[in-house]
């Protein structure tokens, strides 16, 4: 059995006990007690609590945002597990991540002329088209730069309340917001609570905050057409023939002259379209017609109740 660690008392080894660390048994009795560092919390006036593993900051990644009973917030770290991010050069995601990184060396001009340093981009087009692989490659970009990027999965005014806690911390912190299929969180929560959140009067400086939507056509012109809201309105439609070669020289390592026939194949072909011909061919070995015609069906075949129909 392992012997419980030590302290010096007046030049003699001491029995810690249990009030001078904390320490939990391993599943494996056979290990030693592992000790963690803790802090001292202030719960209340004379109340103390140990906390574990205090930062500075927080570590980039992806969180969520939730409230706690006593109106503190949480910040719930999120594990995004994509296909390889790919970017090409002159793509509409290529465009944005240089606007983005160009839009940080400009804080001193935004505060000369007394403004908040924030930005805001709308993605809208068809599902498929790659907004989220857009939205992907930017966050995953900005969290490789020691970004924060909050993902807007709960009430848009406690979302905003959670950004505000957060920059009573880290006041200089750079943030992404991002708010997928924003058609939805309206839907769920009211026009009303979105608006204050994008511009009410707790606004913080340093955000860039990026919606996606199939349907902009629902969005209340309150949010589509007023500046600093969103300042961009982007459309993204379906891949380009460009952009579908170099997609598919890079996945399947191919030249020029080979991959001519997978591009004319793939004419109006989302981006998810492109990797399932790539999967059905390299990985689930389809011959290439076989897969074209598929996903070709796929795209255009219109499921109906009324095939289950017959006549009397």
């Amino acid at each position: 059995m392992s012997k419980r660690p030590t302290k010096s008392i007046r030049g003699r080894a001491v029995p810690m006990s249990k009030s001078d660390y904390q320490y939990r048994k391993p599943m494996n009795t056979e290990e030693n007690i592992k000790l963690e560092i803790f802090s001292w919390a202030q719960g209340s006036k004379k109340n103390w609590i140990t906390v574990g593993h205090t930062a500075n900051i927080l570590p980039s990644g992806v969180y969520k945002i939730s409230m706690n009973d006593d109106g503190s917030f949480s910040y719930t770290e999120k594990d995004i597990k994509t296909d390889d991010l790919l970017t090409f050069k002159n793509s509409q995601c290529d465009i944005l991540l240089n606007e983005i990184d160009n839009f940080w060396k400009y804080e001193a001009d935004f505060k000369k002329r007394g403004y908040l340093q924030r930005n805001g981009y709308l993605l809208y087009g068809p599902p498929g088209s790659g907004k989220t692989a857009i939205t992907e490659q930017i966050t995953s970009t900005f969290v490789k730069n020691d970004g924060i990027a909050f993902i807007c999965d709960v009430d848009p005014e406690e979302f905003s309340d959670g950004l505000q806690w957060f920059r009573r911390y880290e006041p200089e912190r750079r943030i992404l917001c991002l708010f997928e299929d924003i058609d939805s969180i309206i839907t769920r929560y009211g026009d009303s609570s979105l608006l204050s959140c994008l511009d009410g009067e707790n606004q913080i400086s340093r955000v860039i905050n990026v919606a996606t939507t199939n349907y902009p056509e629902n969005l209340d012109k309150r949010i589509i057409n007023r500046p600093r809201r969103f300042s961009r309105i982007i459309k993204v439609g379906f891949p380009s023939s460009d952009i579908r070669e170099s997609y598919f020289i890079n996945k399947l390592k191919i030249s020029k002259s080979e991959v001519k026939k997978w591009v004319d194949a793939s004419d109006n072909f989302s981006f998810a379209a492109c990797a399932d011909l790539v999967i059905y061919v390299k990985c689930l070995h389809y011959s290439f017609d076989d897969s074209v015609k598929i996903i070709t069906d796929t795209l255009t075949h219109k499921a109906s109740s009324s095939e289950f129909k017959t006549e009397d």
